[in-house]
C-alpha cells in the first residue's frame, strides 16, 4: 500500500492505540499519528521489535525514521533491520525524514548514517537545532527543522493557592545523570534559601528519593516523597501540586532539551520554576526562569500574577504544541518533500488533504 505516513521506531508499538513509557514515542508518534488517522489518512507504525520486509516500502510513502534508543541499538538484529529499512526508504520512498528526540551520549555513528540518508532531520527545539548543527557541520545543519513535542496532559484550570508556610512542589521524569545532579543542586539551594516548607513530590523511578537523601543528608525544609512514574501518576501529581520545579545544568544535552515538561505543566494549569535553559527561556513570559528560591518568593507574593501567567501560557501553547498543530507540521514537511518529486498528497476522507 502506498501514500502512507510510516513511522519506523525501536519502541514496541503494535499500532497507534499502543501505550508506551517512551516520551518520544508518545509525543512524536502516537499523539500526532492519531490526529492524522482521525483525519482519514493512512498511518503505519513499524517497530524493529518485529520482523519487517524493506520491500513493503512503497514509492509514495512518507517515511519517518525515529532515533533508536540505547537499548535497541544494543540488539544487533534490530540495528541491522533499522539500517536496512532506512536505506530502503531512501531508495524507494517519496521522502525520508529522520526524527531526533534526544542529543546525549546515545548519539553515535548510526545516527550520523541516518542523517546522511535523510531528506530532512526534525528536532523538537531550537536549542537542539543549534547544538546538533554545530556538532554535525554545515551540510547536515541545512537539513534540520524544528517540530515541537505535542502535549498529552488534559487541560487544567490555572491554580496557585499554597497553604500558609508550605508549598506542594513536583519534579517528574527520568533521572538521568545530568537530571539527578541538577535535582540535588536545586534541593540543596531550596533547603538553604527557601522561607517555607517544601513538600517535594518526585514522580520518577523507584529509589530516587533514597539516592537524593544519600547525597544531600538530613533535610529540614525540603521533605521528599516518591511515586513511581507513569503517565497517570504524573497527571495526578500535576493536578495536586502548587508548583513544578524544572532544574537543569548547562550541557549539550540540556541545552538541547525540548519544552515538553514546561508545556505539560502549563497545560495542567500549574506554575513552573525553571532553570535558564533555551527551551524554557523561549516561554519565560509564562513561567519563572532563574533562581528558584527567588522565583518561589516572588510567586508567593504575587499569586494573581502567577495565575495570569499560566492562563496566557495555556493560550499560547494551543497555537504551537497542540497535537493537531504538531501533526499539521509533520504533514507540511513530509508532503513538501514528496511534492518536489511530483507525488500527490495522500487522500483523506475521499479527497486530497490540504494540510
Amino acid at each position: 500500500m502506498n501514500n502512507r505516513y510510516v513511522f519506523l521506531t525501536g519502541a514496541d508499538l503494535a499500532n497507534l492505540d499502543a501505550r508506551s513509557q517512551q516520551a518520544s514515542a508518545r509525543y512524536r508518534i502516537l499523539l500526532p499519528g492519531r490526529v492524522l488517522r482521525d483525519q482519514g489518512l493512512d498511518v503505519a507504525v513499524w517497530s524493529v521489535t518485529v520482523k519487517l520486509n524493506p520491500s513493503e516500502i512503497g514509492p509514495e510513502d512518507r517515511v519517518t525514521v525515529m532515533q533508536l534508543k540505547a537499548d535497541s541499538k544494543r540488539v544487533e538484529d534490530r540495528r541491522r533491520l533499522y539500517v536496512a529499512l532506512a536505506e530502503a526508504a531512501r531508495a524507494r520512498a517519496a521522502c525520508l525524514r529522520f526524527d531526533i528526540s534526544n542529543y546525549n551520549e546515545n548519539f553515535d555513528d548510526l545516527d550520523r548514517h541516518i542523517i546522511a540518508l535523510a531528506d530532512v532531520v526534525s528536532v523538537p527545539s531550537e536549542g537542539m537545532r543549534d547544538v546538533l548543527g554545530a556538532a554535525l557541520g554545515s551540510d547536515a545543519a541545512r537539513k534540520l527543522a524544528v517540530i515541537e513535542d505535542a502535549y498529552e496532559m488534559p487541560h487544567g484550570a490555572p491554580r496557585f493557592e499554597p497553604e500558609q508556610g508550605q508549598v506542594r512542589a513536583l519534579w517528574f521524569g527520568f533521572p538521568s545523570t545530568e537530571h539527578f545532579t541538577a535535582l540535588c543542586e536545586m534541593i540543596r539551594t531550596l533547603e538553604a534559601q527557601a522561607r517555607v516548607i517544601i513538600e517535594l513530590h518526585l514522580v520518577s523511578w523507584p529509589g530516587l528519593e533514597i539516592k537524593c537523601a544519600e547525597v544531600l543528608g538530613p533535610l529540614s525544609k525540603v521533605h521528599l516523597r516518591l511515586t513511581p512514574w507513569s503517565v497517570e501518576a504524573t497527571q495526578r501529581a500535576l493536578a495536586a501540586c502548587d508548583v513544578v520545579l524544572l532544574p537543569g545544568a548547562m550541557g549539550a544535552s540540556t541545552l538541547a532539551k525540548s519544552h515538553n515538561r514546561l508545556v505539560e505543566t502549563l497545560r495542567s494549569g500549574r506554575l513552573a520554576l525553571c532553570a535558564p535553559l533555551p527551551a524554557y527561556r523561549e516561554l519565560a513570559d509564562y513561567c519563572c526562569v532563574g533562581d528558584m528560591a527567588e522565583s518561589l518568593a516572588w510567586a508567593l507574593h504575587n499569586p494573581h500574577d502567577v495565575q495570569s501567567r499560566i492562563r496566557a501560557g495555556q493560550a499560547y501553547i494551543e497555537t504551537r504544541f497542540a497535537p493537531a498543530v504538531v501533526a499539521a507540521k509533520w504533514i507540511t514537511l513530509s508532503d513538501s518533500l514528496a511534492t518536489k518529486r511530483g507525488i500527490q498528497k495522500p487522500q483523506a476522507n475521499g479527497s486530497v488533504f490540504t494540510g
